[in-house]
């Protein structure tokens, strides 16, 4: 959104150029400061945004389980009386392929696009395609 919010298409199309009336025609060192720095910013926080979404997952869950077994250690001391309630305290996460497939199509996109411009993007790219990689891991060997 930054992107369009300060772009400039008068050159380009002079019909949207009241719409799109920003500061920047073109990549310069003050669109850099401006924009690139928003951008850069964005990505590092969708690097690190998957592990604080499956630490609070994982917290909600162990609250669950404690609070279903009565803080108590026997592990089959329940009070769900039916089988559905206990599935839905003890079996892991949905598996929501479609956000996780979305956020690698982001990442990719938004590196290839303005790496060449920004080139710290490719590193927090790869960072970004790493935490996901051990992430999944862990989730498929620990909690599913």
């Amino acid at each position: 959104m930054p992107l369009l919010v300060n772009a400039n298409l008068e050159e380009v199309a002079p019909h949207l150029g009241w719409i799109f009336d920003g500061p920047f025609n073109d990549f310069i060192p003050l669109w850099y400061r401006a924009v690139g720095y928003t951008v850069t910013q964005t990505m590092i926080i969708n690097a690190l945004m998957p592990v604080f979404v499956h630490m609070i997952v994982s917290l909600i869950a162990w609250l669950k389980r404690k609070s279903d077994k009565r803080c108590k250690s026997n592990e089959y001391d329940t009070k769900t009386t039916q089988i559905n309630q206990y599935l839905d305290i003890y079996l892991g996460p949905e598996f929501i392929i479609h956000f996780k497939y979305s956020n690698i199509l982001n990442v990719t996109f938004v590196t290839m696009m303005y790496g060449v411009g920004i080139p710290i993007l490719f590193p927090i790219a790869c960072l970004n395609f790493s935490i996901l990689w051990m992430l999944e891991r862990y989730q498929i060997a620990y909690t599913f």
